[in-house]
C-alpha cells in the first residue's frame, strides 16, 4: 500500500473461508499445498487453536467483511506510519492485519481524515512506535467529531477526489510508492530537488531501470515529470491540493474565520522559547536555534520556497499552479496549547526537548501544524475530557 507505485498486492493467499473440508478438497492442489505446510503447525498449538479447522483461517474478521460486502473499496492506513496517508483498497482482497481499514469508499470521509485536522487530532490522541504513529482506531478515528451533514458536502468531496487522483498519477509517473511520495512532499525543495535528481542519476546509470523497479510493460512512467525540476513542480502542486483540502475541511466545520490563518511553514526539528524565534522569525521566516543569536540559525540553513506570509487583508483563492501555497504558518499565540502545536510531528504526549540536540544537522522539516484557531477549539475540547496542556 505504501512503497508500490501502483498500490497493487504482489503476494496471494489461499483463503477457504468458512468453507468444509469437503468443499475446500475440490481445490486439490490447493488444499494439499494447506494440508503440508499448515496442518502440522496448527496441531502442534494449544488446544484451542488446535481445535480449529485447520484449512480456515483462525480468526477471520467476519465483522469487517460483511461491513464491507456491498462495497467495491475501503480505505485504509497502516497502522504504525510516519505519514497519515490514506489509500483506497480492493475491498474483496484479504487485508493484512498491519492495515487499519475503514469500510468506507466516500472521498467526503477520505477529505477529512486525511486533512491536517485529523492528523493533530491523530497525534495527539494516538501512541506512537519509533516517533511513527500508531494510528489506532479506538483512539484516533473512533473519538474524531465529524461535522454534521459531512457525507452530502459536495466541496469535500471535490476536494478529496482531486487530490487523490493527483496524488495517484504522480505516483505512477514518478514510480514511486506512496511513503517516497511524502518524503518529497514534507522536504523543502531544495532538499526535494536533490532528492529527485540523485533518483534520476541512479535510474540513468541502470541499463534497465524499468526491470530492476518492476515496471509492468504497460506503464510508461516519467512522461508528464520526466525532469527532476518537473517533479518537483508536481510535488508543489500536490500541496496545493493539501491546502485547499484543508480549506474544505475548515469550512465543513464552519471555521470560516480562520482560512487565511489556515497557514504552514518548513520549521527546524526544535524552536527557542517565543521570546528568541518571533524576532527572528518575522525577520527572516526562519525558527531561531536556542543558544545561538536571533538572526542566527543551525547546520544547513534552508528556506520553505514558494512561501509568503499571509496578508491581513487578502482574500482566500483556491490553489492555483503558479501561486505560491498558503505553507506558512503565524507565530504561535500564548494563548495557544504551545506544546500541541510544536509537536504536530511527533507524538504530542512526548515532552519536548529542553535543549537542542549538539549532534543535530538542524534539518528543516515539513510539518503539519495546527494554527490558533483550531488549538483554541481543541484546546476547549481536551479540557471537558479531563486532558492537561502539559
Amino acid at each position: 500500500l505504501t512503497t508500490d507505485p501502483l498500490q497493487a498486492h504482489r503476494r496471494w493467499v489461499i483463503s477457504f473461508d468458512k468453507m468444509s473440508e469437503a468443499e475446500a478438497r475440490q481445490w486439490p492442489e490447493l488444499i494439499e499445498l494447506v494440508e503440508r505446510k499448515v496442518r502440522p503447525e496448527r496441531e502442534g498449538k494449544a488446544s484451542d487453536l488446535a481445535a480449529c479447522p485447520w484449512w480456515q483461517f483462525w480468526r477471520p474478521r467476519m465483522e469487517l467483511r460483511e461491513a464491507t460486502k456491498s462495497l467495491s473499496n475501503v480505505f485504509a492506513i497502516s497502522c504504525h506510519t510516519e505519514y497519515v496517508s490514506f489509500a483506497l483498497a480492493p475491498a474483496r482482497t484479504i487485508l493484512s492485519h498491519a492495515l487499519v481499514v475503514i469500510a468506507s469508499e466516500s472521498f467526503q470521509l477520505f477529505t477529512l481524515v486525511q486533512s491536517r485536522v485529523h492528523e493533530i487530532w491523530a497525534r495527539f490522541f494516538g501512541s506512537s512506535l519509533e516517533g511513527r504513529l500508531r494510528y489506532t482506531p479506538s483512539d484516533c478515528f473512533e473519538t474524531f467529531p465529524f461535522p454534521a451533514g459531512f457525507k452530502a458536502d459536495v466541496a469535500l468531496e471535490a476536494a478529496g477526489r482531486e487530490y487523490y487522483e493527483f496524488r495517484a498519477a504522480l505516483m505512477q509517473d514518478l514510480w514511486l510508492g506512496l511513503t517516497e511520495i511524502y518524503n518529497l512532499f514534507h522536504s523543502p525543495d531544495d532538499e526535494a530537488l536533490a532528492r529527485l535528481e540523485t533518483l534520476s542519476r541512479k535510474r540513468a546509470a541502470s541499463s534497465d531501470w524499468r526491470t530492476a523497479e518492476k515496471v509492468p510493460a504497460d506503464r510508461s512512467p516519467l512522461k508528464a515529470y520526466s525532469t527532476p525540476a518537473a517533479a518537483l513542480v508536481g510535488v508543489q502542486h500536490l500541496r496545493e491540493l493539501h491546502a485547499a483540502m484543508d480549506a474544505a475541511v475548515l469550512i465543513a466545520y464552519g471555521w470560516t474565520d480562520l482560512l487565511l490563518k489556515c497557514t504552514c511553514e518548513f520549521l527546524l526539528d526544535y524552536e527557542a522559547p517565543p521570546s528568541l524565534t518571533t524576532p527572528a522569525r518575522q525577520a527572516t521566516g526562519r525558527a531561531a536555534v536556542k543558544g545561538k543569536s536571533p538572526g542566527a540559525t543551525a547546520g544547513p540553513t534552508r528556506s520553505a520556497t514558494k512561501s509568503s506570509p499571509a496578508s491581513s487583508d487578502s482574500t482566500p483563492s483556491g490553489p492555483s499552479r503558479n501561486a505560491s501555497p498558503a505553507w506558512r504558518r503565524p507565530p504561535p499565540s500564548p494563548r495557544s496549547s504551545l506544546p500541541l502545536a510544536q509537536n504536530a510531528v511527533a507524538n504530542p504526549r512526548r515532552p519536548a526537548s529542553p535543549s537542542p540536540n549538539p549532534n543535530s544537522s538542524g534539518r528543516l522539516r515539513g510539518t503539519s501544524s495546527i494554527h490558533e484557531g483550531q488549538t483554541r477549539r481543541l484546546d476547549s475540547n481536551l479540557r471537558h475530557r479531563g486532558v492537561r496542556e502539559s
